[in-house]
């Protein structure tokens, strides 16, 4: 015998569809256009021009700018870290006289781009997004003042210094929206558990052979680890800040209105998210409950379990315990 069950919705009244912004895309082009323009701004970035101990004095700033970036990825991005202790090893070579800026301008666009992984979870590429644009405001990437009483020499070894410190600043920012990009949609998480099992299988065949294999089965759309609200919070705050603050270092037009557009299109896109995304709050159980009566308690449905469990580090369903959780607001 095979039972067959259908789920019917009751058509709505007919409407024109409404016109919408890809965000992500968008955010793609701007991010492409403003890696173009780093490229052509630092294309004579380098040592040329220098005398012997003001090259070794961009040398060591630059190493030291370089083991900076190593210490603070060294337990965010195992790529970027990586790929920073080699950049260090070879920036001798890369920036001796005579060698194009076009090269160290790749070099350092590689060591950023090896941090890029698939399969990453959100919680993880948010955190990578905000070290990124948060490494370029630390004091170790930021220029030294040129004053006019210092010696010639002096003045030019810090103006190339400042340079490669922009050049790894931009490069950065840059890194950081395209990561942006890679958010997984949070357009599923709004759905409860029960209209993700209909729309995604619209009709139920029931068979005992059957139960068998879908309780090993995990569900796709249950194994997604969302972005949250409070995370994409603070991506947004720490990115505005990276780039406000880089334009206002910034002495070329073309670099500066490039940055702009990566901005107003990562706000954008940001926007979007927080839409779709449930903003949660922190409760805490009166007492150790399983997941299902606080669902049951908090949102009179129980079936939103997973809602508590999924947020928070809950090593049983059945007993959580009495600490503050993360959980949405509705």
């Amino acid at each position: 015998m095979c039972r067959v069950s259908f789920n019917v919705v009751e058509a709505g009244e007919l409407s024109f569809p409404t016109a919408g912004i890809a965000t992500g895309q968008t955010l793609i082009s701007s991010s492409s256009v403003l890696n173009n323009r780093i490229g052509e701004a630092f294309a004579n970035v380098g040592l040329k021009g220098l005398p012997d101990f003001a090259q070794v004095g961009v040398l060591a700033r630059t190493k030291s700018m370089i083991n900076n970036v190593t210490k603070a990825f060294d337990t965010i991005d195992s790529g970027i870290t990586a790929a920073s202790r080699l950049l260090h090893g070879d920036i001798s070579v890369i920036l001796k006289p005579g060698s194009s800026g076009k090269i160290l301008v790749e070099a350092i666009q590689r060591m950023w781009r090896a941090g890029r992984r698939t399969g990453q979870d959100a919680a993880t590429l948010a955190q990578q997004i905000k070290t990124l644009a948060g490494v370029t405001l630390g004091h170790d990437l930021a220029p030294l003042g040129v004053w006019k009483s210092d010696r010639p020499s002096v003045q030019a070894e810090r103006r190339h210094s400042n340079r490669i410190a922009a050049l790894l600043r931009t490069t950065a920012i840059h890194e950081a929206t395209w990561r942006l990009t890679q958010l997984p949609p949070p357009r599923t998480a709004l759905l409860p558990i029960n209209q993700r099992v209909k729309r995604q299988m619209q009709v139920n065949i029931s068979h005992p052979a059957l139960h068998t294999v879908s309780a090993t089965t995990d569900s796709p759309i249950e194994r997604i680890v969302l972005v949250t609200w409070d995370a994409l919070i603070a991506v947004r705050e720490t990115l505005n800040q990276s780039i406000e603050h880089e334009q206002a270092s910034t002495l070329d037009d073309a670099l500066f209105l490039a940055l702009q557009q990566v901005k107003t299109d990562a706000n954008r896109d940001i926007a979007t998210r927080l839409a779709q995304v449930e903003k949660t709050v922190t409760r805490t159980p009166e007492t150790v409950l399983p997941a299902l009566v606080l669902a049951a308690t908090w949102y009179d449905n129980a079936a939103r379990e997973t809602d508590i469990t999924r947020r928070n580090a809950v090593n049983h369903p059945g007993f959580i315990p009495v600490k503050p959780l993360k959980v949405p607001a509705r």
